[in-house]
């Protein structure tokens, strides 16, 4: 299967899990509240930066992957097992609860992931120098 075609299955499994969330947030289900929000967050982080990669060569998607591969699973534990009333990490300095936890793994994967994409882009940039179609 083609990176692009990966990346259109994980932008359905992104959309998804953002339905998923919807879902039980109609329900007024509150006993996955944490966890709602943390994947309704991180579904729109990863639809958007799917979106981005789609245009982007294979490379760029492969560096991106083995980062969220990593970073996704070690931040849903971190949440997961954070005390309702005790914060590993009081970015924001407002709720100390895994909501502040949340947000704050949110905003570090959307910054790494950004600074991954924009040096593996310029690096393939760098290496497949292109000769321009006026010069022959």
């Amino acid at each position: 299967m083609g990176y692009k075609k990966k990346i259109l299955w994980l932008i359905g499994i992104a959309a998804l899990g953002f339905v998923i969330t919807v879902f039980f947030e109609n329900l007024n289900y509150r006993k996955l509240d944490d966890i709602q929000q943390f994947l309704g967050l991180f579904s729109i982080i990863s639809f958007i930066l799917l979106i981005a990669l789609y245009f982007l060569a294979e490379p760029v998607f492969v560096t991106w992957k083995k980062f969220a591969r990593i970073y996704l699973p070690i931040a849903a534990v971190l949440v997961i097992f954070e005390p309702s009333s005790l914060v590993l990490i009081d970015f924001y300095g407002r709720g100390k609860d895994r909501e502040g936890l949340t947000m704050f793994l949110s905003g570090l994967f959307i910054l790494i992931s950004l600074i991954l994409i924009v040096r593996a882009h310029r690096r393939l940039k760098r290496q497949s120098p292109t000769s321009s179609p006026l010069v022959q």
